[in-house]
C-alpha cells in the first residue's frame, strides 16, 4: 500500500505497536522465549520512545483535522484508545 510520505513515521509507529501487542499475546499464552518481565521492559521502552510521542502528534495535528471534517466519532475512539493504552502502560510492573 502506498502511503503519504508525511505519514510514514506514524505508520511505522503503528507497526511497532502491533509487533509489541503480538509479543505480549504470545508471552501471555506461554508461546514466547521472552519472560513477561523482558516483554514489559520492551513495552516501556517503546512506549516512551515511540508510542507516547506518536499519541501526542496525533492528538495535536491529526485529531483536530479529523474533527474539522466531521469525524467526531473516530476522534473519540482514538482518544479512548490512547487513554486505555496509557492506563495499561502506567499499570505495568516496575
Amino acid at each position: 500500500m502506498n502511503r503519504v510520505a508525511e505519514l510514514r513515521d506514524l505508520s511505522d509507529d503503528h507497526h511497532t505497536g502491533l509487533v509489541l501487542a503480538r509479543r505480549c499475546r504470545q508471552t501471555g499464552a506461554g508461546r514466547s522465549a521472552l519472560s513477561p518481565e523482558q516483554v514489559w521492559k520492551q513495552v516501556a521502552e517503546a512506549f516512551s520512545s515511540h508510542l507516547e510521542p506518536h499519541f501526542r502528534i496525533e492528538e495535536q495535528y491529526l485529531l483536530p483535522a479529523l474533527e474539522a471534517i466531521g469525524e467526531a466519532s473516530l476522534v473519540h475512539r482514538i482518544r479512548e484508545e490512547h487513554r486505555a493504552l496509557r492506563a495499561l502502560q502506567a499499570s505495568a510492573p516496575a
